[in-house]
């Protein structure tokens, strides 16, 4: 997740610099391997972390419903939002938007895997 979150940091700070076609194509490059690299790895990581204790079971599954509603909320904040600093300048929203892919590395670099059982490295079939 850190390694793709930082790409998609890079590739959205660099949309702020944009004025080329082949320039529109690496951004767009860049932030399809970050989302390849973070790709379900947030859900992962949340569905590891439950584990088989039955009460931290319905917490960890309130987690990911809570995770989906968050992203939604947000995608619909921030549509709103966009469109009203759209109304000024197209700028704004490119800082913004560098600002938000950052904060997300900031928060993968603060993520604890949680400890798992480990399968042994033969007779495993």
């Amino acid at each position: 997740m850190l390694i793709g979150s930082f790409i998609a940091a890079l590739g959205f700070s660099g949309l702020i610099y944009v004025h080329s076609y082949s320039a529109l194509v690496l951004f767009e490059i860049a932030i399809a391997t970050g989302s390849a690299f973070v790709s379900g790895a947030d859900v992962a990581l949340l569905y590891d972390s439950i584990g088989e204790d039955e009460r931290n079971k319905v917490g960890s599954l309130k987690a990911l419903g809570n995770r989906q509603f968050s992203l939604l909320a947000g995608e619909s904040t921030a549509a709103l939002c966009a469109s009203l600093l759209y109304a000024g300048s197209f700028g704004p929203i490119l800082v913004l938007n560098a600002g938000a892919a950052w904060a997300a590395v900031l928060a993968a670099t603060l993520l604890i895997e949680p400890s798992r059982q480990k399968m042994a490295p033969h007779n495993h079939w």
